[in-house]
């Protein structure tokens, strides 16, 4: 049987928020989703387009036991770079970067370990602090003109 609107309403789907609850500020999650609209909208001189090479790993965030058992189950590793750039250039492999808010923390020891095992493997690594900062490192991996004023 079809569920209507109705129905999603009262199961507690839709509803929002009481007056009471605060907006979760999340700015990695917002800096990570302007990174992905900007890498999709760039073509290279050759006519690549990164964004097709280029995907986020949703490897942190809050999750119950259950989930959280599943994906590492499912290979998901603690302190893993969330972004990964899979088009070799200037002698490396790829790219990955640790996306942490514009004030956010430092990396912990886990992430620093990956990033320096990924590296000697071959892959350009980086920890970008904010939008700018990503978009920044992206361009320069890729060799693109360094933005200056970005919104």
């Amino acid at each position: 049987m079809a569920t209507t609107a109705r129905q999603t309403r009262r199961s507690g789907f839709g509803r929002s928020r009481s007056a009471g609850t605060k907006k979760r500020k999340r700015p990695e999650q917002v800096a990570g989703a302007k990174l992905i609209r900007w890498i999709d909208s760039v073509v290279l001189e050759d006519g690549t387009r990164p964004g097709l090479y280029f995907a986020h790993t949703p490897n942190g965030g809050a999750r119950s036991k259950i989930e959280a058992a599943i994906f590492k189950g499912q290979g998901v590793r603690k302190g893993w770079p969330e972004d990964t750039l899979y088009l070799p250039r200037n002698g490396y492999h790829g790219f990955v970067q640790e996306l942490k808010a514009e004030n956010g923390a430092k990396p912990d020891k886990e992430q620093l370990e990956i990033l320096a095992r990924l590296e000697e493997a071959g892959l350009a690594v980086a920890v970008s602090w904010g939008y700018r900062a990503a978009r920044n490192d992206l361009e320069q991996y890729l060799g693109l003109p360094l933005s200056r004023a970005l919104a």
